[in-house]
């Protein structure tokens, strides 16, 4: 078993936009997220009863 950390990319632009002294303004956010290499989580055992 080959064990190691968790990776993550993340990427974050934001723009900000006044006009006339901020009497129409525009917001924009962009967000992006890869990981890899994330431990496995076993499924729950499930019980059976006869």
């Amino acid at each position: 078993m080959d064990v190691t950390w968790e990776r993550a990319q993340k990427y974050n632009v934001g723009l900000d936009l006044g006009l006339w002294q901020d009497a129409i303004t525009f917001t924009g956010d962009v967000f992006y997220e890869r990981r890899t290499n994330i431990w496995p989580i076993p499924a729950p055992y499930r019980l059976h009863w006869g």
